[in-house]
């Protein structure tokens, strides 16, 4: 199988701080891979990385079979690529004054003649694919709505949502439960789960709780200090590998009163259009 991704050697300094040191990470197609790290690990600054929003020092990187960036220059193939890459920030990147379903269309703006997206014309076509988008995020009734009045969990979904009509082939996911209560963000745990086993998207979602790192991705790579220092099964990462991996930070990766090693929900594989807000 290809691989959707692949850093080599890949380092960024700010100054004398190194936010990544000689990174090298490959992910395959179709695959769900937690990227796991306390805060200051390194986790939104690769990322950041992939789609060329950050340039790096030096290394490599390629999406999709084709380089982004080669020793801190973008390539002109970029601008391309991103067309075919989902990334969900933290903080949902929506535009709060304008309706669901127009910031769920903006993903469809790179197949839009120049003068329809302009003026934000869209098609009878393209709406209905972006409500058939929100219905599977389980959110059809929000279409209207402008995004402000959403609540996280519901922004989130949205912003799934645009990655959908995108039609994005990966999709990079940065903290995106960091600001949710619990079960938002389960629902948004298993929405990308879906994402990844029924429209076949490669999904990267960056984490803090090792919990969901195990029940919703097999495998899981793990930053500290801007190194890889565990790249493997997600179940092998049990609480004393991870203080080996991490020492006393270690337990700022668990949400308090979790349970570290958590089978998976049978009922979390599909996507569900009755999902609450």
């Amino acid at each position: 199988m290809a691989n959707a991704l692949v850093t080599r050697s890949l380092s960024k300094s700010f100054g004398a701080c190194v936010a990544l040191d000689k990174v090298s990470i490959a992910v395959r197609e179709g695959e769900m891979v937690a990227l796991l790290g306390a805060s200051g690990s390194g986790k939104s600054t690769l990322l950041r990385h992939l789609p060329g929003f950050v340039t790096a020092s030096s290394g490599d990187i390629e999406v999709l079979g084709r380089t982004v960036q080669s020793d801190g220059r973008l390539l002109p193939a970029v601008r391309d690529i991103r067309s075919r890459v989902g990334f969900v920030f933290q903080q949902f990147n929506l535009v709060n004054r304008l309706p669901v379903i127009v910031n769920v269309l903006i993903g469809q703006l790179h197949q839009t003649p120049w003068w329809r997206s302009l003026f934000m014309r869209f098609t009878d076509e393209q709406r209905g694919t972006a409500i058939a988008a929100l219905a599977a995020m389980g959110i059809e009734d929000t279409s209207w709505r402008r995004a402000g009045t959403l609540s996280g969990g519901q922004q989130q979904r949205a912003a799934l949502a645009r990655c959908l009509v995108q039609g994005a082939r990966l999709i990079l996911a940065d903290e995106p439960i960091a600001s949710l209560d619990p079960e938002s963000a389960r629902r948004v745990m298993e929405l990308l789960q879906s994402l990844n086993r029924n429209h076949g998207c490669t999904v990267v979602v960056s984490l803090h709780q090792v919990e969901f790192a195990i029940r919703y991705c097999q495998r899981t790579i793990a930053l500290s200090s801007g190194r890889v220092v565990f790249d493997g099964p997600s179940s092998e990462l049990t609480p004393e590998a991870l203080a080996a991996l991490y020492g006393s930070n270690a337990q700022h990766l668990f949400r308090p009163g979790s349970n570290p090693v958590m089978a998976p929900d049978p009922g979390s594989y599909a996507l569900s259009a009755s999902a609450g807000t």
